[in-house]
C-alpha cells in the first residue's frame, strides 16, 4: 500500500511546523463550531418533540389536526 504521509520539506524545517500548528488550531476551532451547532440542533429537536410549550411555539395546529404555517 502506498505511504499516504506527505511532508513539506524546506531549508530550515521551522516554517512547515508553523503552518501545521496554524492549520491545527484553525481546524480545532472549526470542529468546535461544528460540535456546538450539532449539539444545539439536537437540543432544539429534542425540545420540539418532548416539551409541549415549545411545540406550541414552533407548530400551530388547525381544527382539522393539520400543521398550519
Amino acid at each position: 500500500m502506498a505511504n499516504l504521509r506527505y511532508k513539506i520539506i524546506n531549508e530550515t524545517g521551522s516554517k512547515s511546523m508553523e503552518m501545521d500548528h496554524g492549520l491545527r488550531s484553525y481546524m480545532i476551532k472549526v470542529f468546535g463550531y461544528m460540535f456546538f451547532g450539532l449539539a444545539l440542533t439536537g437540543f432544539v429537536s429534542y425540545g420540539a418533540l418532548h416539551v409541549p410549550a415549545l411545540q406550541q411555539l414552533l407548530f400551530s395546529v388547525d381544527v382539522t389536526g393539520r400543521v398550519a404555517p
